[in-house]
């Protein structure tokens, strides 16, 4: 029985945030999220029958070909949308396992290895036992915590991130956290979930939001980057706790 994903988007550019920033990815952009974020920029990925059912074979027929034909292309990154709701998610995986272990048998004293990076929504829609057994199968994450303005009071982040804490502690792969503010109250919110789960081993990127392909007016208005900037250097996020900013939005990259 052909194996089937639901897709919104797949293209080839550059990674536009975190410790991954400026480098050649692949983006697979799944279909589905009942999150429902305020200042999402992909809200075509919100409807379960959105996108396309898209033989898993097509998808990963493509990533081989530039695989082998671009050096530089060392990241498939899966984001949504929220993945873990996709249909096909699983079986997407095993694929992609898989051709990265046939280029490697096919050329292995200079394998063409990719990474698998994943980007979580930081929320658990199903079982979270289930949706952190399937980010055990990444070589990266990005974890989002979701502020106030984006999601207001409709999740336990709180509980979700205590629980991604536990995950992480296990985790043999490489781990990043991204926190998106646009007010006041997220950047309070932020610190009173920094200051319980402490989350100093790792990188915590703070991104201003953007809108219309600016950071948001909002954000300028207020001093909000200046604050971050402050905050930071008082520690008050963390040991981890850093500026960034979405570089792909700026230079009006997908």
């Amino acid at each position: 029985m052909e194996k089937l994903v639901r897709v919104n988007e797949r293209f080839l550019s550059v990674e536009g945030e975190g410790s991954r920033q400026g480098l050649l990815t692949y983006f697979l952009r799944l279909q589905k999220c009942s999150i429902y974020c305020s200042d999402c920029d992909s809200k075509s990925t919100w409807s379960s029958d959105g996108g396309r059912l898209v033989p898993i074979e097509i998808i990963v027929g493509p990533i081989e070909a530039i695989m082998k034909k671009v050096p530089n292309l060392t990241t498939v990154s899966i984001t949504g949308g929220n993945p873990m709701e996709s249909f096909g998610l699983p079986d997407l995986i095993a694929a992609l396992k898989s051709l990265r272990l046939r280029l490697f048998l096919e050329q292995p004293t200079k394998p063409p290895r990719f990474y698998l990076h994943l980007e979580h929504s930081g929320i658990f829609i199903g079982k979270a036992v289930e949706e952190l057994d399937i980010c055990d199968s990444f070589d990266s994450i990005c974890f989002d915590i979701k502020s106030k303005s984006a999601v207001g009071d409709r999740f336990n982040v709180f509980r979700d991130l205590v629980l991604i804490r536990e995950f992480v502690e296990s985790f043999t792969g490489t781990v990043q956290f991204r926190c998106m503010f646009k007010t006041r109250e997220d950047l309070d919110h932020y610190k009173e979930l920094l200051r319980t789960v402490v989350l100093d081993e790792y990188p915590v990127y703070f991104s201003p939001c953007f809108r219309n392909g600016a950071i948001d007016k909002e954000v300028l208005e207020g001093g909000l980057i200046k604050e971050v900037v402050g905050d930071i250097t008082m520690g008050c996020y963390g040991r981890g706790a850093r500026i960034g900013v979405q570089l792909h939005k700026i230079l009006h990259l997908r």
